[in-house]
Parts: C-alpha cells; structure tokens; sequence
C-alpha cells in the first residue's frame, strides 16, 4: 500500500511540476519556390535553382510548388521545364514587361533601381483598374502555356481587392505573404498569425476572418518563423530561409533549420504547417547547398513519417475540406518550469498574444486585436517608399520598452537597433505576472496557464480572464496592479517614446485601456472586475482607429512635421566646385518622432548665386525614409541656406561654401595660398568621410 501511495505522489508531482501539453500533430510541410525570369530590372533569376535540385535524384519525387513570374512563362525552356512540374502558380510580381503588355504605367524606374519597392513591385500600388488588367493578363499567359489556372499564387504582399478578384474569378484557393516582419526591405507585416494556414478576412489579406466575414482562400506565411526570437527583430536571421539565417553573425547552419523544424512539430495545433522555399534569384553559390540540404532533411523526415509533404495544392484541397472556420491555436516553446526563457503564444477569434517566459517572471507584452480593419491599400494604392501592414495592438512588447546601461550595452554589440527590438534585449512593457510553478493546458478553443487550484488564467476565443488572486501588475511607467485600476477613477495618461499618450480610463465597475492622440481617446481593451477574476476583452468595433495612423498606418499619418523632433544632418557644408555637392541629409519626423511626410520644400540662398543647382528627389511628398538636398556649382562661392518645409522654417541661415578645385587652377593656388587651404581642408573632409 505505501509503495501505491509513493508512485500515486510520484505521478502527481509530475504532472503539477511540468506543464501539460496536448500530443503533437503530424506536421504539414509545404515547399514554394518562386522563380524569376531574365528580366534585368528586376532582381533576374537563374536556373541553378531548378537545375540543383532536378540534378540531385534523392529530390526528384518530393512535393513541392514552383510560382513562375510573368517573365519567367515568356522563357520558352523555363515553360519546358515546368510543364514537368505537378504544382505550378503564380509569382504575381510587377516588372516593367508585364505592366507594358498589360496597358499599365510602370510605376517605378525602367533600369529597375527603385524595384523593390512595394509601391513598384506589387499589386498594392496600383488602381483596381490596373491590377485587372495586369491580373488577366497573367493569368491569361498562364493558362496558354500550361492549358489550366494556377490553384496558387504568391506576392510577399496582396491587397484585398486583387486576393477577392483572384478567389472569385480565377479559383485560386491558397496564396503565399512574407513573414512577419517591421520595416524590412520596403514593407511591413507585423500582427498577423504565422507558421500556420488561416482564411483571411474578405478585407484585409494580413487579418484573420470570422464567420461570415472571410475569404474562401488560404493565407500561408513564407519560411517558418522562431517562435521566440523572431518577434520584433528587425534583423532577418530567425527563419528558415537560408539567406535569413546564414546571414547571421553567429554563422548559424543546418542544425538552426533543424531546431526550427522541430519548434514546429513539437505543436499540439492542428493548424500549424511548416513553409519552405528559394527564390531562384538568390545566390546560389552563398545559399544553394544549405537549401539543398534543408529538402534532403525534409525528405529524410517524410519517409520516416515525422512529416508530411504536400505540395500548395493539396495542402489548400486539405485545409478547406477540414476547416470551415478559423479555430483558435496555441504555441509554446521551452515554456516549461525549468526553463529561464521561453514564450507562449495564444491566437484567439479576435485577439493574439504573446507571453515572455523570464527567469523570474512572465510578461503579456504583446496583445493585437483581429478587428475587421478593412485592407490599407484596398482602394487607395500605395504611394510611399514604404507600405505597412500593422495589426493594431493595445501594447507591443518590441516598441514599448525600458532598457538598463548594461542593456544598451548589448543592443549596441549586437548591433540592434530600429524602431522595433526583440523583447529578449530589453525590458517590455506588459502585464507581469509573478514566476511560480505553472502547468498548460488547450483544446482546440481554450488555453488554461495554472499556478494552482486558484490561480489561473484561462484565454478564450474573444477574452481573457486572470484570477484576482494572482498579482498581476503593469511595469514603469504605471507601476500599479491590475486590480488597483478599479479603484483609481481618474483617467491617466502615460508615455512611451514614439507613441501618442496611452490612456486608462477607469471607474469602479470598468477600466478602459487605449491610445489618446490630442483629445480623442481610442479604447482596445476593457477590462471588468468580479469577486474571482478579471476579465480582459480586445475591443472589435473601434471608432477613431484612423486618429491611430502615426503608429498602425504610417503613410497614411497626415502629420506635420516637427521641427524639433526631425534631423537635418549636414554631411558637408564645404565641397569642391565641380566635383561634388554640398549635402543635407533630411528625416521628416512627427511630433510622435516617427517618419511623416513632406507637402511642400522650398530652398532658399542668400545671397542668390547664380548658376547654382538644387536637388532632390521629385518623389519627396511619398518619401518616409531619409532623402536628401544637393547644393552644387561649377564655381566658388558662399551663402547662406534656409529651408523652408511645409511653410515652416526648418534650416536657418546655415553658412556653406563651394571651393576652388585646386587639382585643375593648381598654379593659381600655389600663389593663392588662402584658396590651396581651403582645397585641402574640403578634400580631408571628403577622405574622412569615405573612411568613416
């Protein structure tokens, strides 16, 4: 009988000391390479990628998807050689060649310098008018070539029109985003759900759907995504992609991919799925091995039945006939007792969070609500340097921040920096919850996080609930416990940097947590208080959110800009006649410290010279990036500059000078010697500043 009673203790010490978890799925792996044809505009592709992998007979009969770029299906061997494929879509990428046999303007440059940008190279910077055309088009191209419409189609970024158009007219039943990511190449994805397939709203391709309110389509992420580190790091090395990973200075390799791998299939969530690919512009002599290597794991694991490895096609066919709706999911990763770092992740009907495991506590410092926003870019197109797809979050953990000296220490080794930061390098803002020893808990609706019989919180579909019992507190800069909310009816504001005020609103019955930019206060979360817990409710129906655009939709802020808080950067005010110009570096900033941009510039000398020239880019009113004013002239002279930016001065009366270039009067020099040091002071200037 004691040895009954010692293994009953035994098992249940177990089960309260590590935490409980639903038995693993067998996880989907789904390969889409994309591949660009020989267009040189536009980041060229090459057939290394094809032929390494049609060259290597252990990866002949693998599943996988290949998306063909306009230019790419008018490459008569490219065409050939996909006809041999099982899976072929659509890269739908806007090149020069399409726009024009298309009857469309190309928006950027013909030599394809500006190209990357989202405005350029996507659907989103067009009207709907051009993105029919252009559609059509392509798809046109596509059935003549292969006799069928792709199932398929792949841009890193799709507005809600285009997606609607493609499901309805053409069947498409699965397209492929990029990663999440903040302000990465020219676009952001930041908010969504990710290493998982879901139905986009009819509206937004980035925001889940709900109920009636969804597209018959299935939203996958490209590269799997660290679960942990991958949040808020504006460096991409936390994927899957070999050219993410690789680029690391850490010099991560296979076994990184692995470890990603096994992140994945280690999840309870039926909805996760693990997706590869390689652009076949990529380098392939840097990136083409280690992702040869990464489909001959695959292939190791599907026969081994760990995985399973479908193609785009059969995936969507599988997702729609066992989905009817999105369900919500939980991940988790080294979130367990004896851990000092982990995370957990909830995606709900209406809200997704992320909890920070930490040595001593927990932190709940990202909460973004699923809200039905309707698509940015859905009528009005994309004009800016830069396009944005922010989910909108009552706080971000990644923005929202303190950091010690020892901290910015190690930013600054790392060499981290940018308006986002990964919460593993700082202190993020958040609800704190006390460490003990906890257990999970899921279904396919509910997350349960227990500290013990009463001490629990519970995350439901459109809620949350933490028991009052558990000393949930806010960090600096409010430094009070949830439940002391109630009892505080006063409303307060708090700063964060490059934030409008965060705002509580509270009475005895109701708390109200938000953003107040000027007077106008926009409520996400209310929180009410019963005799057991408090429950915590993303709000869905939002008034104002526009108010909101200088931290979800920058490009569409309309703020002014802020003498103050912008920089003017005087990379010269001395240059040599002739040979190079004076420069003035300029970043437009709101009162807020984030980028806005710039209505009207105006330049003014004093005095006047003749024969001088002003530059700067025609494009400076879509411009939220750095840009610049050149100042230039055959001749010496001196003035004074002053610019005046939206009626308002912003330069004063700066002095500036072009010197004699000595190199060709250098006898005149020699007996002007005031002018000989005048050169070699603006050419030591100039060599400082290559070496630097």
């Amino acid at each position: 009988m004691v040895n009954k009673l010692r293994t009953l203790f035994f098992f249940l010490l177990i089960f309260f000391i590590f935490p409980q978890t639903a038995h693993a799925s067998e996880l989907p792996v789904v390969i889409i390479n994309q591949v660009r044809g020989d267009e040189v505009c536009c980041q060229k592709g090459n057939s290394q990628l094809t032929d390494g992998i049609r060259n290597d007979e252990s990866l002949k009969n693998i599943p996988m998807g290949w998306a063909l770029r306009y230019d790419a299906m008018k490459n008569g061997q490219m065409v050939k050689w996909s006809n041999s494929q099982n899976d072929l879509g659509l890269l739908l990428e806007i090149t020069p060649q399409l726009a024009s046999e298309s009857g469309v303007a190309y928006r950027g440059k013909m030599d394809g310098s500006d190209w990357y940008q989202a405005k350029n190279s996507m659907l989103i910077g067009y009207t709907q008018d051009e993105r029919k055309k252009m559609i059509d088009k392509i798809m046109n191209e596509f059935y003549s070539a292969f006799n069928y419409y792709p199932k398929f189609t792949v841009s890193w970024m799709i507005d809600g029109w285009s997606l609607n158009y493609l499901e309805k007219k053409y069947l498409v039943k699965l397209h492929e985003i990029t990663k999440e990511q903040f302000e990465t190449d020219s676009y952001t994805l930041d908010g969504g759900l990710f290493n998982a397939g879901y139905y986009p709203s009819v509206n937004y391709p980035l925001m889940p759907g709900t109920d009636n309110n969804k597209l018959n389509i299935v939203i996958v992420r490209q590269t799997i995504s660290d679960l942990l580190k991958n949040y808020g790091s504006q460096q991409t090395y936390y994927t899957s992609q070999p050219n993410d990973y690789l680029s690391d200075p850490q010099k991560k390799g296979t076994e990184y991919f692995n470890s990603l791998l096994s992140q994945l299939e280690e999840q309870s969530a039926k909805q996760k799925v693990a997706i590869l690919g390689f652009e076949n512009s990529y380098d392939w002599s840097k990136y083409g091995n280690e992702y040869l290597n990464q489909i001959r794991e695959i292939k190791k694991q599907s026969d081994s039945k760990k995985i399973t490895v479908l193609n785009p096609s059969q995936y969507a066919d599988s997702f729609l006939k066992t989905n009817s709706q999105n369900k919500p999911f939980y991940f988790s990763y080294q979130f367990t007792n004896s851990a000092t770092t982990g995370v957990l992740w909830y995606f709900g009907k209406t809200y997704r969070v992320r909890i920070l495991l930490r040595e001593n506590d927990l932190v709940l410092d990202d909460i973004r609500l699923f809200n039905q926003s309707p698509d940015p870019y859905n009528i009005d197109p994309s004009r800016f340097d830069f396009a944005y797809w922010i989910i909108p979050y009552v706080w971000n953990g990644s923005q929202m921040y303190r950091v010690s000296d020892q901290q910015i220490q190690g930013l600054k080794k790392s060499k981290i920096e940018g308006n986002s930061v990964s919460d593993l390098y700082t202190d993020p803002f958040g609800i704190i919850i006390p460490r003990s020893k906890f257990k999970i808990e899921g279904d396919d609706q509910n997350l349960s996080l227990s500290f013990s019989k009463d001490q629990t919180i519970n995350f439901k579909p459109e809620n949350f609930t933490i028991s009052n019992t558990i000393s949930a507190k806010f960090p600096s800069p409010i430094n009070t416990y949830l439940s002391d909310l109630f009892y505080n009816t006063k409303s307060n504001s708090f700063y964060f940097k490059n934030h409008p005020s965060f705002h509580i609103e509270s009475n005895k019955n109701s708390v109200n947590i938000g953003w107040k930019i000027e007077k106008i206060f926009v409520p996400l979360l209310n929180l009410l208080k019963d005799t057991d817990q408090i429950t915590l409710t993303p709000q869905t129906s939002l008034q104002n959110l526009e108010e909101l655009n200088p931290i979800f939709q920058p490009d569409k802020a309309n703020l002014e800009v802020d003498s103050y808080k912008s920089i003017f950067y005087w990379n010269n005010k001395k240059a040599i006649a002739g040979r190079n110009p004076i420069r003035l570096f300029i970043l437009p900033l709101n009162v807020y410290g984030r980028t806005t941009p710039v209505a009207s510039i105006s330049v003014n000398l004093s005095p006047e010279i003749e024969n001088i020239k002003v530059d700067y880019p025609s494009d400076y009113s879509y411009r939220v990036t750095p840009w610049f004013v050149d100042i230039s002239g055959s001749k010496p002279f001196k003035t004074q500059v002053s610019i005046v930016i939206n009626g308002i001065e912003m330069v004063s009366n700066v002095p500036v000078e072009m010197v004699l270039d000595c190199s060709k009067k250098a006898v005149y020099c020699i007996t002007h010697p005031g002018e000989g040091l005048n050169y070699f002071l603006a050419r030591l200037d100039e060599l400082k500043r290559i070496l630097h």
